[in-house]
């Protein structure tokens, strides 16, 4: 059984709801968190997502600021982990704020889903900027580790316990995790629900590829697991720990 905590790297100020709630709440400001997860347990640590960049490489980024931005080892040392503890790194997807600081892992593997590569080395114009490039070396965020990957075609268990979920829609390959606990089982969903709101009122979020497959995903979302965990909600970090039965 494994325990799942999340990791705070920084908020978005001010981020227009709607982008998360597809045609609702026009100009609703809210906060965002970027988040990402630490699953331990049956002599594993791994780490679902590796956030946004460092906050001094995300000062040279325009398209969208980070307040309060934190440093990814930093955050793991708080949590009693070192970056050489990592046994493995799973991309939920490439997108930006969850595919930086691979360099920390020198070869860690990394699993990412096949779709979900071939389309972030050519997306559509449309989808640049979240796909976007590495201002220190023109490389997109996720090319540091491009050695490393485990390409994955579908659903797989990686461990014990932990397995990968294809939930197409947000992106064309994106991945949840799905974690056995005590509590039952959750499923990390990343930005396939970046709001419990979207699972809770099967509300897609406004940042999709696929409308057909995000509501497929929704379905199978709805077989597969307990619980979900979120990609940007303010609500994941009331709580340190999950998995593990109060009381």
């Amino acid at each position: 059984m494994y325990t799942i905590r999340p990791i705070f790297h920084g908020v978005f100020i001010d981020f227009d709801k709607s982008l998360f709630t597809y045609k609702q709440d026009p100009g609703v400001k809210i906060d965002v968190p970027l988040v990402s997860y630490l699953v331990e347990g049956d002599g594993l640590t791994v780490l679902v997502d590796a956030g946004p960049p460092n906050p001094e490489l995300a000062k040279g980024m325009t398209h969208r600021k980070v307040e309060r931005a934190t440093f990814l080892k930093e955050e793991l040392q708080k949590m009693g982990v070192e970056t050489e503890q990592i046994d493995f790194i799973i991309l939920t997807h490439l997108h930006w704020d969850h595919s930086y600081n691979l360099e920390l892992f020198p070869d860690v593997p990394i699993y990412v889903q096949k779709r979900e590569l071939q389309y972030a080395v050519a997306p559509l114009p449309s989808d640049s900027v979240p796909y976007c490039y590495d201002p220190r070396n023109g490389k997109p965020s996720w090319f540091t580790g491009f050695q490393q990957m485990r390409v994955v075609d579908g659903d797989m268990e990686v461990a014990p316990g932990i397995s990968l979920a294809l939930l197409p829609g947000h992106t064309p390959g994106i991945q949840g995790v799905r974690v056995e606990t005590e509590e039952g089982v959750y499923l990390i969903a990343s930005d396939t629900y970046p709001l419990y709101e979207n699972y809770e009122k099967m509300s897609p979020s406004g940042i999709h590829v696929d409308l057909k497959e995000w509501f497929a995903s929704y379905e199978k979302t709805k077989k597969i697991c307990d619980f979900i965990l979120p990609g940007h909600d303010m609500r994941v970090l009331e709580r340190k720990i999950y998995g593990v039965k109060e009381g």
